[in-house]
């Protein structure tokens, strides 16, 4: 499909001005436009929309579409690229890392070893590199960010102790995992409560739901989700009361009273399955902005 004008114009601005922050690389107007609008289109389609002309405008108007220039110049393998990827962001990775309570060399170790991965093909394929599957619904720092702190967050698991007596291992287990009529109860809990979660999440606003799935799917603290919004970190807790009423009130709904504890975790571990499934819009625009999502 043609880009239209009005899309054109748009990438083009967007394009001069990622090539004033980044000059020197030799991606083409029309692959970056072609880039911009399959990322765009396939964002469309994942909200199970029709592709239009005027959504997919919408949202190439709301996509970090500087920072996806440098993204689809890597992915397509140029080593200037590359390198003004690494002078912008590693520094900015390391630092995060080092807020996080890595001393210097982890943090130096997280990143070249998420740098590594970065440049492998993913394992679904599409694209050439891990970095190419960035979609720009958010800042490309704050995509590389969740994917470190997880990072950090899965290596800290992995160094807490195992307890070596029979009896803390047994209280680990869980009826779910020894009974298969348990399991059975247990998946029906998680489906109803996927069900809710999704039907909650579309009552939310878009600032809610970017809160939502920054806090309890990236698990992020409030004040990066606060920096993400461009708003206060007393707004994003009442962003996050606001959505999880939403959600509770749809659980409700879904769940029936009287269900066993065990049951209610079953389906209370769905959430981070479900929330992963869902996308969120990105970051707003100091003109797009809600007025009442000041600091």
């Amino acid at each position: 499909m043609e880009a239209s004008g009005e899309n054109r114009d748009l990438l083009r601005a967007r394009f001069r001005a990622a090539t004033e922050r980044t000059p020197g690389l030799a991606l083409s107007f029309e692959a970056f436009l072609e880039e911009a609008e399959t990322r765009a289109r396939e964002r469309v389609e994942k909200l199970r929309l029709e592709p239009t002309p005027e959504r997919i405008t919408r949202a190439l108007r709301r996509m970090c579409l500087e920072d996806l220039y440098i993204v689809v110049a890597c992915n397509a393998g140029e080593e200037a690229a590359w390198s003004a990827f690494n002078a912008e962001y590693v520094p900015r990775l390391r630092g995060l890392a080092v807020k996080q309570g890595c001393d210097r060399e982890r943090a130096d170790a997280e990143v070249t070893a998420l740098l590594a991965d970065l440049a492998m093909p993913p394992a679904g394929g599409g694209v050439r590199t891990l970095l190419g599957t960035y979609r720009a619904t958010g800042s490309l720092f704050g995509w590389l960010a969740v994917i470190l702190l997880r990072r950090i967050a899965r290596a800290a698991k992995r160094l807490r102790p195992v307890p070596l007596e029979p009896e803390a291992q047994e209280a680990e287990a869980t009826p779910s995992e020894e009974d298969p009529a348990a399991r059975v109860d247990d998946a029906e809990s998680a489906a109803r409560l996927s069900a809710a979660l999704e039907a909650g999440w579309r009552a939310c606003t878009p600032n809610e739901q970017l809160a939502l799935a920054l806090k309890h799917r990236d698990g992020l603290a409030h004040r990066f989700i606060a920096e993400a919004l461009g708003v206060g970190i007393p707004r994003v807790s009442q962003l996050l009361s606001q959505a999880l009423a939403r959600l509770a009130s749809e659980a409700r709904r879904h769940l029936p009273e009287g269900l066993e504890e065990r049951a209610y975790r079953a389906a209370s571990a769905a959430i981070g399955t479900t929330l992963a499934t869902f996308h969120p819009p990105a970051p707003p625009t100091d003109k797009g902005r809600d007025p009442g999502d000041g600091a």
